[in-house]
C-alpha cells in the first residue's frame, strides 16, 4: 500500500512538472483534485508513522524490522513528494485555463475578434461614379473592439475622414492625437451618411 501511494505520488507529481511550463493546459476541476487527493494523503500520513512506531517498540524479527525501517523510509518519501507537488499545484492553480480565459465562449469569441470591416457602395455626386466605402476597425489588445456607446465617436471619425480626403476609392485616414478638429467643423454636414 505504501509503495502504491509513493509510486502514484511521484507518477502524479512528474505530470505536473511537465505542466509548469505551460499551466494554461490544466483547469481547475484538475487542480482541485490534486489538492483533494493528495491533501488527505497528507493529513492521513501520521497514521503510518505512528503504526510504525509502535511496531518498532514491539519484538520483531530482523527481517520484520528491516521492512518496517524500508516503509517508514517510504513514507517520508511520500511525504516529501506529496508536499513537493501541492507546493506546484498552488503556484499552477494561478494560471489555469479558466484563469488565462475567464470568459464565456460567447465572450471569449467577441474579444478575440480584432478586425470588423464595414462596406457599402454610394454614388459620388463629383465623379457621377459608384464607389465602393470601407472602413475598418482594428482593436487593440488594451481596449478591444468598439461597443454601442462608441457609436458617436465613430460617426465623428467618419466626418473627420471625409474633411480630410475626398470620397475615393482607395483613400485612407489614419487618425491620432495630431489631428484636431472642432465640433464647428463637423456641424455643416447635415447627413452623416451622405456621400
Amino acid at each position: 500500500m505504501i509503495d502504491g501511494m509513493l509510486q502514484d505520488a511521484e507518477e502524479h507529481y512528474q505530470t505536473l512538472l511537465q505542466a509548469a511550463p505551460k499551466p494554461h493546459v490544466l483547469d481547475h476541476y484538475t487542480v482541485g483534485r490534486v489538492f483533494e487527493v493528495f491533501g488527505r494523503q497528507k493529513d492521513d500520513r501520521w497514521l503510518f508513522e505512528e503504526q510504525f512506531g509502535r511496531w518498532k517498540s514491539d519484538k520483531l524479527s530482523v527481517g520484520q524490522r528491516d521492512e518496517v525501517d524500508r516503509l517508514t523510509e517510504q513514507v517520508a518519501r511520500c511525504r516529501t513528494v506529496i508536499e513537493s507537488m501541492l507546493s506546484l499545484a498552488q503556484q499552477l492553480k494561478q494560471s489555469t485555463i479558466e484563469k488565462v480565459f475567464p470568459k464565456s465562449d460567447l465572450e471569449f469569441g467577441w474579444t478575440s475578434v480584432k478586425t470588423i470591416l464595414f462596406q457599402d457602395v454610394a454614388f459620388d455626386k463629383s465623379t457621377g461614379e459608384t464607389i465602393t466605402r470601407k472602413l475598418t476597425i482594428t482593436a487593440s489588445d488594451q481596449y478591444g473592439l468598439p461597443i454601442a456607446p462608441d457609436d458617436e465617436i465613430l460617426l465623428g471619425l467618419l466626418q473627420l475622414s471625409r474633411l480630410q480626403n475626398p470620397a475615393t476609392e482607395g483613400a485612407r485616414t489614419r487618425f491620432g492625437p495630431a489631428y484636431q478638429s472642432t465640433p464647428a467643423k463637423l456641424q455643416h454636414f447635415a447627413n452623416p451618411y451622405e456621400a
